[in-house]
């Protein structure tokens, strides 16, 4: 059997509703054991969940939602605030879906069968410098690779 984690929900003289939680006997902050609801609709609860994404780095969903409700607990939260994160642009392009580019042909000389050890390349070459107190050290080096293919 599912009990009901909202119990009560009260109103203040100064119009502010209050849900009274089953989390009455922990000693925390009044927000948390009380905390203010909010409806789902409402332009400035928007404007909320939008301040406290950004403040928070864009997280996502459950993590925004489990750190408004330490303060407010708001009208279908989870829906409100999915439908607040689809409005964020820097989130928006970081989930857009990439555009699938074709690959450009090789060319001719990648193409074409090689002897073996006829392809080589440098890797690595010039001066690296190395300095131990007074002293300074110049090396030269030179780096070569061999490409080697082996066609059965």
């Amino acid at each position: 059997m599912k009990r009901d984690f909202v119990t009560f929900v009260r109103s203040l003289p100064s119009g502010v509703f209050r849900i009274k939680t089953q989390l009455l006997m922990r000693k925390d902050f009044k927000n948390f054991k009380y905390p203010i609801l909010l409806p789902s609709d409402h332009i400035v609860v928007q404007k909320m969940i939008m301040h406290k994404h950004k403040t928070l780095s864009h997280c996502e969903v459950q993590t925004l939602m489990s750190i408004l409700r330490e303060e407010f607990w708001i009208l279908k939260s989870r829906r409100t605030i999915r439908k607040a994160i689809k409005t964020c642009t820097v989130c928006r392009r970081f989930e857009a879906k990439h555009p699938e580019v074709q690959a450009a042909p090789l060319p001719e000389d990648r193409l074409r069968d090689f002897a073996t050890f006829e392809t080589t390349g440098i890797d690595l070459a010039g001066p690296l410098y190395l300095r131990d107190g007074s002293k300074a050290w110049s090396f030269y080096t030179l780096v070569q690779f061999t490409v080697l293919y082996i066609l059965n």
